[in-house]
């Protein structure tokens, strides 16, 4: 038979809280924080409303990651649609650069295609760095 939670005493205990180390059921449970309700109490209550440095981090910081790299693309389209009608020139040169993880796929034809090719191999070093950097905390 499934051992009852350690806080209510009704439903089986399926979490371990990672705080206190007692046995309880999802209602007695948050798995944002991976800890029992009564163990939550005491962490909101010592620090006010939880904070970034309490709960919450690394997902708030992917989403503003996703979101400065969104709006750079962005950016960088809008200039380069700007520069193009602007210029008056028939000559074209374009180029794209398309990260899956640290591998870079680079696209580029015209006369500034090696300028490309090569901030796309300094960008993935920096992004490899940060990577490796990132991984050793």
């Amino acid at each position: 038979m499934a051992e009852k939670c350690g806080l209510c005493g009704e439903y089986a205990a399926r979490y371990v809280c990672e705080s206190c180390g007692r046995n309880v059921c999802e209602n007695c449970f948050d798995p944002q924080r991976w800890v029992c309700t009564d163990c939550l109490s005491k962490i909101v209550g010592r620090m006010g409303q939880p904070t970034e440095t309490s709960v919450g981090y690394p997902q708030k910081r992917l989403l503003l990651l996703f979101f400065t790299g969104f709006l750079i693309v962005f950016i960088g389209m809008a200039l380069m649609i700007m520069s193009s009608l602007l210029s008056g020139t028939g000559s074209v040169s374009g180029g794209a650069v398309i990260f899956i993880g640290p591998i870079p796929i680079l696209l580029g034809s015209g006369p500034f295609s090696l300028q490309v090719f090569i901030l796309a191999i300094v960008l993935t070093v920096i992004g490899v760095i940060f990577f490796v950097r990132d991984k050793r905390r």
